[in-house]
């Protein structure tokens, strides 16, 4: 009988399975919090032919006491049964190593081959622990790596003592490799925190720990894929340490004018303040033989690149060394034989300062690297190639001057788009960090050029809470562009632009971009004149907003238009001044304003809503609402409560849209191994996303536990005209509700929970929304009410009647019940309604269904008259006098008229003429 077992070695790149014969058995479920785990006939060799299988349910830590096996043999700790997933194979590891498991199973397996020639001593000593992680270090360890471990929920808490007892020797801790996601290593001297490394920090320094007794404690999330290793060097305390150098400062040799002495091993680490480099030159040296050295290292680390070894013969006064950031550190080791005067070393901080008079190009050579470009009359202009490759933890920061405290103009990553960087006056600070990988330089992963180019307005920064864009032209015949970029590094606010006016000439444009580059997103392109554009937002998680003006007339047109009297910035107070290098321009010309903007910054369009009533709007409400928006609000819903949103207003431009969903949760507990975690689980109902100009339907939310999230988008990305397009917003109420509820079914019963209880003089309030399912050649008739919104038209109701039921005119119904209820009340409210189906024969020529007593009622109740067809008294409209009564009167009235007409003409001709007798024709000729 045989079983077989399938693992995955550490840094193998195939599966390896191995054939154990059953053998001897050994091993057995580990049930103490802690204990030993020792091979078989321990402290004496372990047999061949073992099959050894230990199991521990509970998080636990395993680290090596002892451990030598023979050639073949096996140690494998997995995360779970044997066909789980390997942690470590032990027998890899070389002196000091801990493994840790977060699963509720891990199992421990040892295999041992039949061998011909077995190592004599043979045995191993592993120590688990359940409850924490404290494992001594020997003084005989040379690394110490983090734990070993697979990714999982659990957070990794272990703590390494290292304990040498002299009182002579400093101890320098290294990182050999340092891969920190998420997580932090502190070093200790006791309580006292010597430093404290996180992600942020990808290339630590060495620490010196100035007694034998270091701590190390590592607090790791699991759930990520990290490491690091760090390695210790013991050195004489009392030429060994830490010192800060603000000013010129002079580093000697021990015993400096003396000879120093046999067998020193001394580690000086020099640090001066950021964006400074430090340069070191000897005013005297002096060493006895070749065996003594002085080693000088670009960083702080015994593995930072040499920049000099320097041992006796050196030729060095009048030589200096320049580092390539703030620290440097120098290892002076001497032999056992000659000694001598040793060296004096003046060491003096500097800044960086880099001549940009010439265009030229910079390449990394450091972990850190600073760069100062001066000007005379001129901005700096710094391009970084677009194909380069840098690595996740490299950045290059950008200021506006040659301290950080200028304001960043540019900060750019591994991920993020790369824009030029100009600055707004002659000064720019550039600092790159993180070229140093896994010990080794990446010079080839960045290049870049600068160059200066002349103040005259067409670059401009803005840095300031606010600010504001004057651009005028003027007639040229050269084509002409301008820049000008509103930086938001520190991402905590949305930038609001508007552009007042834009008067643009033939071929000629203005490009607004969400983000810093050209390779950002263009939120629109303007081609044509406007006047008083919408608000346009960026949001604030993008790393700014450049806009772009551009002219792409040929050289020679005489319509072209150039900057003259410049670009005025309120924030930058940078004007155009004419200057006399400039061409000799006709005075007649007058200047041509083409645009106009400001920009602000406001806090983000997000709100809780925690009071139990309130009202929505949208920026910028009742006027229009800004371009570009994305403006989040969350109602919470207090445990059995529902939520009752009433649309307003809603009036949205195409491609804009307003979003409701319901979220609900709750939380449970889970325990892994010995702990207890708390989780929560988060679903999400959509609930409509509504767009246009109709006011979409009331929305009763019944989500216990829950709250409900509304999203208003006015994004330029699904529009494909690429306009500007806005509109007056949205206007939505919200309150908490006791009751209520969404029915679709064609019957129910709607009455208020007995479970609801109310203190004195409080007032419950249930809404109901009733929608009709469709039925084939139907249409619903319900009890009580109209409309699916609470603007919907109501229908009289008495709430203390009973046993008459009321008639709704559509498939559609809105209720809402009031109350006040006392103390010791117990009322009992319910509401049953149905669905009438009406056949075609009862319908309005509409399609409403006709209720019975519409009929011939004298009312257009079905809103077409044809309820009134057929009826004996005429049509709605013609109540009162019947209609031949009606001619009748007409009829008198206008012969009643034609008479009096008669009348009134007789006599006026009776008194007009004295002769008048009779009526007659005055053309008819008269008798003689």
């Amino acid at each position: 009988m045989s079983t077989k077992m399938k693992s995955y070695l550490l840094g193998a790149t195939f599966l390896l399975t191995v054939e154990a014969a059953v053998g001897t058995q050994c091993g057995g479920p580990l049930t103490n919090n802690s204990g030993t785990i020792t091979s078989p006939s321990y402290p004496h060799p372990y047999g061949v032919d073992l099959n050894c299988t230990w199991t521990i349910k509970k998080t636990v830590y395993i680290s090596i006491k002892e451990l030598v096996l023979d050639a073949g043999d096996q140690l494998l700790v997995y995360d779970g049964a044997t066909d789980g997933v390997l942690i470590h194979n032990i027998t890899e590891t070389k002196g000091f190593g801990v493994v840790y498991s977060s699963a509720n199973l891990t199992t421990i397996v040892f295999l041992s081959v039949n061998t011909t020639s077995p190592q004599a001593d043979r045995r191993f000593v592993l120590l688990y622990n359940t409850a924490e992680c404290v494992i001594p270090v020997a003084p005989s360890t040379s690394l110490l790596p983090s734990p070993y471990f697979v990714q999982s929920a659990g957070t990794i808490n272990c703590t390494y003592v290292l304990n040498i007892n002299s009182s002579q020797h400093v101890i320098d801790l290294t990182f050999v490799q340092f891969r920190l996601k998420k997580g932090q290593v502190s070093v200790k001297e006791g309580n006292k925190t010597l430093a404290t490394f996180t992600n942020d920090d990808q290339n630590p320094s060495d620490v010196l720990v100035p007694s034998g007794s270091v701590i190390v404690n590592m607090i790791l999330s699991a759930s990520l894929k990290q490491n690091f290793t760090l390695a210790y060097s013991k050195w004489d305390k009392d030429c060994s340490g830490m010192k800060t150098v603000e000013t010129k400062t002079v580093v000697s040799s021990p015993n400096h004018h003396g000879n120093y002495d046999n067998n020193l091993h001394c580690l000086i680490t020099l640090s001066s303040p950021i964006n400074s480099t430090l340069r070191l030159e000897f005013s005297e040296f002096i060493l006895a033989d070749a065996n003594d050295l002085v080693i000088i290292r670009d960083g702080g680390s015994v593995l930072s690149d040499n920049i000099a070894v320097l041992s006796a013969g050196s030729q060095l006064v009048g030589v200096y060394y320049l580092t390539s950031s703030n620290v440097t550190q120098i290892q002076f080791i001497t032999d056992q034989l000659l000694t001598a005067r040793g060296f004096q070393l003046v060491v003096t901080p500097e800044a960086q300062v880099t001549d940009v008079s010439e265009p030229g190009s910079v390449l990394p050579s450091s972990d850190v690297i600073s760069y100062q470009f001066q000007a005379e009359d001129s901005q700096v202009y710094v391009v970084f190639r677009p194909d380069a490759v840098i690595m996740p933890n490299t950045t290059i920061e950008c200021y506006d001057g040659f301290s950080p405290d200028d304001g960043m103009v540019g900060y750019l990553t591994s991920v993020s788009a790369f824009h030029p960087v100009f600055s707004s006056g002659n000064r720019l600070l550039v600092i790159i960090k993180g070229f140093l990988h896994n010990g080794t330089m990446t010079r080839q992963y960045l290049s870049g050029s600068f160059k200066t180019v002349n103040n005259d307005g067409t670059l401009l920064n803005s840095l300031k809470e606010t600010g504001s864009l004057a651009l005028t032209l003027m007639e040229d015949e050269y084509p002409w562009n301008a820049t000008w970029l509103i930086h938001n590094y520190e991402a905590i606010e949305v930038i609001s632009l508007k552009l007042h006016s834009v008067t643009l000439g033939q071929n000629s444009s203005v490009s607004i971009y969400e983000g810093l580059s050209d390779q950002s997103w263009l939120m629109t392109k303007i081609n044509v004149s406007t006047a008083d554009l919408p608000e346009i937002y960026i949001p604030k998680d993008s790393d700014g907003c450049r806009l772009v003006y551009e002219t792409n007339h040929k050289q020679g047109d005489a319509s072209l238009d150039r900057l003259d009297v410049g670009m005025q910035a309120v924030d930058m107070q940078l004007v155009r001044m004419h200057t006399a290098e400039m061409p000799d321009r006709s005075v007649d010309r007058m200047p041509r304003p083409v645009l106009k903007a400001t920009y602000s910054r406001l806090p983000d369009c997000k709100a809780n809503m925690t009071d139990h009533s309130g009202t929505i709007l949208t920026p910028g409400y009742p006027g229009l609402y800004p371009f570009n928006a994305d403006c989040f609000w969350n109602i919470s819903i207090p445990k059995h409560k529902l939520i009752h949103l009433s649309f307003n207003t809603f009036d949205l431009a195409p491609f804009h849209q307003v979003q409701v969903s319901g979220i609900s949760y709750y939380d449970y507990n889970k325990t892994v191994g010995i702990e207890t975690e708390r989780y929560r689980n988060v679903s999400m109902t959509d609930l409509g996303i509504f767009g246009g100009q109709s006011k979409p339907n009331d929305i009763v939310w019944n989500g216990n536990n829950s709250h409900i999230e509304v999203r208003f988008s006015s994004g330029f990305e699904k529009n494909p005209t690429g306009g500007v397009y806005v509109a007056q917003g949205v206007n939505i109420s919200y309150e908490v509700i006791d009751c209520g509820g969404n029915f679709t079914g064609s019957n129910a019963t709607l009455n208020i929970p007995h479970g609801i209880i109310a203190g004195s003089n409080v007032t419950l309030t249930c809404v109901w929304i009733i929608s009709l399912p469709n039925i084939s050649r139907t249409n619903g008739l319900l009890v009580i009410r109209d409309g699916p919104s609470s603007a919907s038209e109501s229908i009289p109701l008495n709430a203390t009647a009973t046993g008459n039921p009321l008639l709704s005119r559509t498939d559609k119904l809105w209720i809402k019940y009031t109350f006040q209820m006392s103390q010791n009340d117990n009322q009992y409210f319910q509401l049953n309604y149905t669905t009438h189906v009406c056949p075609k024969s009862q319908q309005c020529n509409n399609s409403i269904c006709m209720h019975d007593d519409w009929r011939c009622n004298g009312r257009d109740d079905c809103g077409d008259g044809s309820d009134e067809d057929g009826c004996t008294y005429g049509k709605p409209g013609q109540e009162g006098y019947a209609g031949w009564v009606l001619g009748i009167v007409i009829v008198a009235t206008f012969i009643l008229t034609i008479v009096l007409t008669i009348i009134v003409l007789m006599i006026y001709r009776r008194y007009r003429y004295s002769n008048y007798s009779e009526l007659r024709d005055l053309m008819a000729p008269v008798p003689t």
